[in-house]
């Protein structure tokens, strides 16, 4: 299944049943705002990461607001274009070795922590992980479409995603650690 048609099960998902944090996603992104984002990142971006901005450019961060992962908001072209300036010059600032400059951040907590799709070229290309500074990756998945698979599964069917699982309250998503509610 194709990342737009498994974006448009969430869509209908969230309209059905979220219908707050449905209502907290953005417009899609225009051509202009994608170019802009092309141009400051200096390489053109993977069709999956395309798509899903051509869905819905970011989220508020308001609470209920759509996560990609869990406490991880999906962000918007504006501000992935300055979270990937901000965090290639705080790498080349620190002179962090772990860190790719072709890794695109398209989801971000508030706490500096970011889920990242790496547009490197080789095996790794297209592979979606969370990042911190402080312990680097964690959860991860092969592709956009398989961790929007995992979200689609997650909403449906109430199984954990990334050790969460959520609860609706007051027409939003609202995501809990899965060992608390043991």
């Amino acid at each position: 299944m194709s990342v737009v048609a498994v974006l448009s099960e969430i869509e209908g998902w969230l309209a059905r049943h979220a219908p707050r944090t449905h209502t907290m996603l953005n417009p899609p992104a225009t051509p202009d705002q994608l170019g802009a984002l092309e141009a400051a990142l200096g390489f053109p971006l993977l069709p999956e990461v395309v798509a899903a901005l051509r869905w819905h450019n970011g989220t508020s961060e308001d609470s209920g607001g759509f996560e990609l992962v869990p406490t991880y908001w999906m962000v918007g072209a504006e501000d992935i274009a300055n979270d990937a300036r901000r965090l290639n010059s705080s790498a080349a600032e620190y002179d962090r070795d772990d860190w790719s400059e072709r890794w695109v951040p398209v989801g971000a907590d508030r706490c500096g922590a970011y889920v990242l799709v790496d547009h490197n070229v080789g095996e790794e290309r297209g592979r979606v992980f969370t990042w911190d500074p402080e312990s680097g990756e964690r959860d991860s998945w092969s592709s956009l479409e398989e961790l929007y698979s995992d979200l689609r599964a997650a909403l449906a069917d109430r199984t954990p995603l990334a050790g969460c699982t959520y609860d609706l309250v007051d027409g939003g998503v609202a995501w809990e650690d899965a060992d608390l509610e043991a």
